[in-house]
């Protein structure tokens, strides 16, 4: 009976183009998920910019965020996302190289990163509802905590995945490609970053 099922024990589904990339694309399925996330937030923040865009050039007066939001906190957080990036990409190239001590090194960088911008922006959310500003308050409000409110989620995001990534490094320094995903992916929030806090803080914009 056991030598029966034992042709079955060792019968595993394999989905293909997880570590190899797809030769007509040269893409594998990681990198190619990742570009399918970023290309929804592109159309998310899109539509979410344009309705800002909409609501503040047909409104008869707008709010000068720079005159009561946080813009030094804010500045902090801003920087705090650089050099998030910068720490998910020394990660992703020493998981290339082989160095998995220091891919790992950096890919916790990152993630004290993540830690920390949640943290400030915790302080700052904090704050303006200490001072009674709420999404109810007015437009500017609303727009404000919904924009960076859904980039605080794709930051949590982009922790989980290098959260997973730091526990699998030994498999993923041994993959061609490792790391691009999560490195485009913060990429795009230190992108998402800079826009909304100049389109919230810069006075030529509001």
């Amino acid at each position: 009976m056991a030598d029966a099922h034992a042709p079955a024990a060792h019968h595993e589904l394999e989905i293909p183009y997880n570590v190899h990339p797809r030769p007509d694309t040269g893409l594998y399925n990681a990198k190619f998920g990742i570009w399918l996330f970023l290309a929804s937030e592109v159309m998310l923040f899109g539509a979410l910019f344009s309705t800002y865009i909409l609501l503040r050039s047909s409104a008869p007066a707008w709010p000068r965020g720079w005159t009561f939001l946080n813009v030094p906190l804010a500045t902090v957080n801003t920087f705090v996302l650089i050099l998030s990036s910068v720490t998910v990409v020394m990660a992703w190239s020493y998981l290339r190289l082989g160095d998995l001590k220091k891919g790992r090194i950096f890919i916790a960088l990152t993630l004290l990163c993540a830690v920390g911008f949640l943290v400030i922006k915790g302080f700052e959310y904090t704050h303006e509802f200490q001072e009674g500003r709420s999404p109810a308050t007015n437009n500017f409000m609303a727009i404000y905590f919904t924009l960076t409110g859904l980039h605080g989620c794709t930051s949590s995001a982009a922790w989980s995945c290098s959260h997973t990534s730091s526990s699998s490094a030994t498999r993923c320094g041994r993959r061609s490609g490792s790391g691009t995903p999560i490195a485009s992916k913060w990429s795009g929030c230190t992108g998402t970053s800079s826009i909304w806090c100049g389109s919230f803080f810069s006075p030529a914009s509001i």
